[in-house]
């Protein structure tokens, strides 16, 4: 059983280099990965972003796919603590910048500060395998300084049905706890798992959809 974030890295390295993928949700033919491209581009198409900040990032398939991550006009900062999809990504994406830190490393800087338009964070809250880190972790994320965030989670009724392993934690994902600066611009239900959804969520202070 997986209990800390040390734990969790060294079960989805091992996966990786076992399987070679980050798993269904990042295959082109999944309808999920589909809707998760889709969001990112109706961002985009604003034009109202300049820099994006990928949160466990994976393996950026998107990236390659939307144009407006191809023509230099949108700084691109993805973040992946496993080590062995930072390498593979670095080698595959090396006109963009990717930094190899721990969720709790980066919760410790000055990364949300309002200096990204767009923050995306895809398939990793079910992930973070202690309570507190996924607490102070969502905090750190909906700080009202950011402008726009695209977040999925697993929208479960009961808390902590934890996986055999460990690495599957879905939690209750409630959008009004996160304060008076945030509204949800929009839902999306994934087409093939009906308790996966995504948010797009915007700070009433700077939003950049409308």
């Amino acid at each position: 059983m997986l209990k800390t974030e040390q734990d969790a890295l060294a079960y989805w390295d091992q996966r990786f280099k076992d399987k070679g993928d980050v798993g269904w949700g990042s295959q082109k033919n999944s309808k999920w990965y589909k809707q998760k491209k889709e969001a990112v581009a109706t961002a985009l198409k604003t034009g109202k972003v300049k820099r994006v900040l990928d949160i466990c990032c994976g393996d950026c398939k998107f990236i390659a796919e939307l144009p407006e991550f191809q023509d230099g006009s949108i700084e691109y900062v993805g973040v992946e603590p496993t080590k062995a999809i930072y390498d593979q990504i670095t080698k595959e994406f090396p006109d963009k910048t990717f930094l190899n830190i721990t969720p709790s490393e980066l919760i410790k800087t000055d990364m949300n500060n309002g200096q990204f338009d767009l923050i995306i964070c895809y398939d990793f809250l079910f992930h973070i395998v202690e309570d507190d880190l996924y607490h102070d972790f969502l905090k750190w994320m909906f700080n009202r300084d950011n402008k726009c965030v695209i977040v999925s989670y697993d929208d479960v009724e009961k808390k902590d049905q934890r996986s055999e392993q460990g690495h599957y934690i879905p939690r209750v994902f409630d959008t009004t706890a996160l304060g008076y600066w945030w509204n949800t611009t929009s839902t999306v239900k994934s087409a093939e798992h009906k308790s996966l959804k995504l948010h797009i969520l915007q700070s009433k202070k700077r939003p950049i959809v409308r």
